[in-house]
This record gives structure tokens, sequence and C-alpha cells, in this order.
């Protein structure tokens, strides 16, 4: 059993959030700011791993330094089958992951960086930063900060299921 497509779908797209909102907080002043933020598959992955493993995103995260109570509860600690296979980084878990940046493709939420921009690196993904407005990143922060659990249901799903473009 995995998690919730959608709370993976939320955890990538916050990987764009503090950029976004700072393009909306200077939006007007002037027009030469970039429009597109930029991340790396494997910054995503790491993202995505930290917050399902230790309930916070950072990328700069040491893991071998934390240590969680017996009693905190994370989307790894309820779904053990999916996040504690020995082949995370070729199969399971990362697999989802890539399936979902593609369903996010797909909704046209971010795009695959065309390889003549990259230079040379693979796998760059970018946002359109005006994808998202403030009052949408709030409800994708709002679902990311609920508390994991198996029966998760996402209060307000119809403005969180708007936000994530799901046809119901």
């Amino acid at each position: 059993m995995t998690p919730l497509f959608e709370i993976i779908d939320v955890e990538i797209l916050l990987c764009w959030h503090h950029e976004s909102l700072e393009y909306w907080s200077n939006r007007g002043e002037s027009s030469s700011k970039i429009l597109y933020g930029r991340r790396h598959k494997s910054n995503i992955f790491k993202a995505v791993k930290n917050k399902m493993q230790f309930g916070f995103a950072e990328l700069d995260l040491n893991s071998n330094i934390i240590e969680l109570s017996d009693k905190s509860v994370t989307w790894a600690k309820i779904y053990p089958e999916w996040f504690d296979r020995p082949d995370w980084d070729d199969l399971g878990a990362q697999r989802t992951i890539d399936h979902r940046i593609q369903s996010l493709i797909n909704k046209g939420f971010i795009q695959k960086v065309p390889r003549v921009m990259m230079g040379h690196s693979r796998d760059m993904y970018r946002m359109e930063l005006e994808e998202l407005t403030r009052v949408e990143w709030e409800i994708l922060n709002e679902i990311s900060s609920l508390e994991p659990k198996h029966d998760f249901a996402v209060p307000n799903a119809t403005q969180f299921n708007k936000v994530l473009r799901v046809n119901v």
C-alpha cells in the first residue's frame, strides 16, 4: 500500500512553495522577475522522502542525527511496506513519485525543462510561479500539515480537489 497519491502530489508541489510566494509578494515590482522556478528530480525525491520519513521536507536534512520518538506519526511509519524497501531508490516509492511527477505534468502544474535549456543536467522540472495563488498554497500547506493516518480524509475536499485539478 502507498499513501494517497494526492498527498504525494501536495509534497511535490510544495517544492515550489517558497519561490512562488516570493514571486507573488514581489509581483509588479519588476517585469524582469523570473517566471519559472526550477527543481532537479533528485531534490524533489529528497524533499518528498524527508517529509514521508521525518514529517518535514528540508533538503539539507542530516537524516543520521534525527531521532523520532516512538509516538511520532509519519507516513513512513504508517506505510512501512511502501517506504522501507531496500530498493527505495530504484523501485517502489521512487517509482511512485516518478508517476506522480508525470501526473502533475499531465495536469499542467509542472513542465519538464527542455534538454537544450538544461545544459548538462537531466531531469529538471519547472513550475510557472503564477500557477497557484496564495490561497491555493495555503490549502496545500494545510493538507501537508495534517497528521498521517490510514483512514486519511481531506477536509474541505472540494477546494482541495479544485486546487489539484481532480475531476470528481
